[in-house]
């Protein structure tokens, strides 16, 4: 347990995630990859994230990117998102999700099949098929 202790702790010392849990997980230090697998979840600054597997890319001891090709599930604030596939680049501090993606805000649903969410600009890029649902929307009356 040490040894794994000390293989990820400049994972969490970078700033941005402050937890990684998951049932197991694999460093490839040549290659320069961390596996996690089994119930993800990570901890970050800006967001929650869940997923059953989630590969960390890292360069020079900092993790430069997430990535899942398993499914996702993010929580940030009031928002709920969910995506086939996601990559978080660290630097860029965006999120790339693919396939059908769902975000859930407050009273409202978009849907679509890729999106782009900066999370510095608090700004979401949907593309693909969009659809948008409004939970509990009232009738509006004419006047």
């Amino acid at each position: 347990m040490i040894n794994l202790l000390f293989l990820f702790f400049p994972l969490l010392l970078q700033g941005e995630i402050k937890e990684i849990i998951s049932d197991t997980a694999m460093w490839k230090e040549k290659e320069g990859i961390a596996i996690f697998s089994g119930h993800t979840k990570i901890v970050e600054d800006e967001f929650t994230l869940f997923s059953p597997e989630v590969k960390a890319i890292l360069k020079e001891g900092e993790i430069k990117s997430l990535e899942s090709k398993e499914g996702v599930r993010i929580l940030k604030e009031n928002e709920e998102i969910k995506a086939d596939t996601f990559l978080f680049r660290v630097e860029e501090n965006k999120l790339y999700l693919g396939g059908n993606v769902e975000v859930e805000k407050e009273k409202l649903i978009l849907k679509g099949e890729s999106a782009v969410f900066d999370l510095k600009e608090n700004q979401l890029f949907l593309k693909g098929k969009i659809s948008v649902i409004w939970k509990n929307a009232e009738r509006r009356k004419s006047p």
